[in-house]
């Protein structure tokens, strides 16, 4: 895959878990929200009629977004590459958390 491919990937599952969050909880449209904002500071294309991954959860979609981030050697991704990774992995920790509750 292109890094383009990948950080596409890591945009479409962002942009799943964002739904699932949404859906899930009341508290949910805050995690949403933060999940939503990540994503928009990924630079990827992908067309818009490219359906979301199916399936999984909040955090499983979250791991595979990370999961594309880390296939991306950093000179080969943007500059902020791993901010972005440090922020989805933050998410992870905060979906964990707030599923323990």
């Amino acid at each position: 895959m292109t890094t383009n491919d990948l950080l596409a990937k890591a945009v479409q599952h962002l942009s799943r878990a964002a739904a699932l969050a949404a859906d899930t909880r009341a508290s949910g449209e805050a995690l949403a929200g933060q999940i939503r904002l990540a994503a928009g500071t990924i630079p990827a294309t992908w067309a818009a009629d490219e359906k979301l991954p199916s399936g999984g959860d909040v955090h499983g979609h979250l791991e595979q977004a990370l999961a594309c981030l880390d296939e991306i050697t950093p000179l080969d991704g943007p500059a902020d590459l791993p901010l972005i990774a440090w922020h989805v992995q933050e998410l992870l920790r905060i979906a964990a958390t707030a599923s323990a509750r």
